[in-house]
C-alpha cells in the first residue's frame, strides 16, 4: 500500500513539472501584439480584458506589469475617453512601481488626465510636482513683473519674448503703457500654453511631425548661413560690373537702387553655390534618383 501511495505522489510530481501555465509560453510582446491588435480594430475592452489576463501570470516582472497597466491607462484615455478609469491605472504606476523607465510619460499622463476630466487646479499641481515649478526663478538684480502660480516672470524673461517680435508690433507698442497691455497678452499666452501642455498636446503626432519639419527647416537655415551666406562676398567692383551688363533691367542711377543690385548678385550666387554644394554632396554620399518613376 504504500509503494502505490509513493508511486500516486511520483506520477503527480511529474506532471506537475510537465504542466505548463499557457502565459509562460507568451512573452509581454505577444500579448502587446495580440492586445495592439484588438485596439486597432476597435475591440478596447477585449484588448483591457487581454491585458489584466495577462496580470494574472505572477512571474511576470515588475517592469512589464508597469508596461500593461500604462498599456491599459492608454486605452482608457485615448481610446474610450475614461479618464479616470485611466487616472487609476497611471497612478498605480507612479506608487505601486515608481522605478519603470515609464516614470516621466506617466507623470505627463497623469496631468493630461485630470486636465481632461476638468480638474485644472489638481493638473497645475501636478505640472509643478513634476516639473519642479515650484522652485524659485527670482535671480539676482531681476525684477518681477509677474506670477502664475509659484512661478516667477522677471523683466528678462518679457524683454527675450517682447525683442523676437516683429518690428512693426514692437514700434507700436514701445511705450511704457502699451507694453503693460502687451504684459498681459504674454501671461495670457502663457496660460494657455500650460494648458495644453496639461492635456498633453506635446505628444500630439501631428505637432511632433509638424516641430521635426520646423527644426529641420532651422538646422538647414543654419547650414546655409554657415556654407553659403558667410561665406559670399560682394565688392563694388563687383557691384558696377554687374549693373553694367543689366543696364537695361535697372533703368536708374547706381547710387539709387545699389541695395537691389546687390540683392540680385545674392540670390544669384546662393542660387550658383547651392548647386554646387547639392552637387558635392551627391557625388560624396550613395544616391541614387529614380525620376523616371515620378508620375
Amino acid at each position: 500500500m504504500q509503494l502505490i501511495i509513493i508511486f500516486l505522489i511520483l506520477v503527480l510530481i511529474l506532471l506537475g513539472g510537465f504542466r505548463t501555465s499557457p502565459f509562460n509560453e507568451l512573452s509581454l510582446n505577444d500579448f502587446k501584439e495580440y492586445a495592439n491588435e484588438l485596439r486597432s480594430k476597435g475591440l478596447y475592452q477585449q484588448a483591457i480584458d487581454a491585458y489584466r489576463g495577462f496580470l494574472n501570470n505572477g512571474s511576470i516582472s515588475k517592469n512589464s506589469r508597469a508596461n500593461i497597466h500604462y498599456f491599459v491607462g492608454e486605452i482608457f484615455m485615448e481610446n474610450l475617453k475614461d479618464f479616470d478609469k485611466a487616472l487609476a491605472h497611471f497612478i498605480k504606476i507612479k506608487y505601486i512601481y515608481p522605478d519603470t523607465p515609464l516614470k516621466e510619460s506617466v507623470n505627463q499622463k497623469i496631468i493630461a488626465c485630470l486636465e481632461n476630466s476638468g480638474r485644472s487646479r489638481e493638473a497645475q499641481l501636478a505640472l509643478e510636482a513634476s516639473t519642479s515649478l515650484k522652485a524659485e526663478k527670482k535671480r539676482k538684480g531681476e525684477r518681477i513683473i509677474a506670477k502664475i502660480d509659484s512661478d516667477m516672470i522677471t523683466e528678462s524673461d518679457f524683454n527675450r519674448w517682447f525683442d523676437q517680435l516683429p518690428q512693426e508690433i514692437r514700434r507700436n507698442y514701445s511705450s511704457r503703457e502699451s507694453k503693460k497691455e502687451l504684459l498681459r497678452q504674454y501671461v495670457g499666452q502663457e496660460l494657455m500654453y500650460r494648458m495644453a501642455i496639461r492635456k498633453g498636446f506635446q505628444n500630439d503626432p501631428e505637432i511632433l511631425n509638424k516641430s521635426f519639419e520646423i527644426k529641420k527647416s532651422l538646422i538647414m537655415q543654419k547650414l546655409m548661413q554657415e556654407e553659403l551666406l558667410d561665406k559670399i562676398r560682394i565688392g563694388q567692383k563687383e557691384v558696377e560690373t554687374y549693373y553694367k551688363a543689366n543696364r537695361d533691367r535697372y533703368k536708374k542711377p547706381l547710387q539709387d537702387i545699389i541695395s537691389i543690385v546687390k540683392q540680385d548678385i545674392m540670390q544669384e550666387k546662393i542660387a550658383e553655390k547651392s548647386q554646387e554644394m547639392l552637387s558635392r554632396m551627391i557625388r560624396a554620399n550613395s544616391v541614387q534618383i529614380f525620376d523616371d518613376n515620378l508620375k
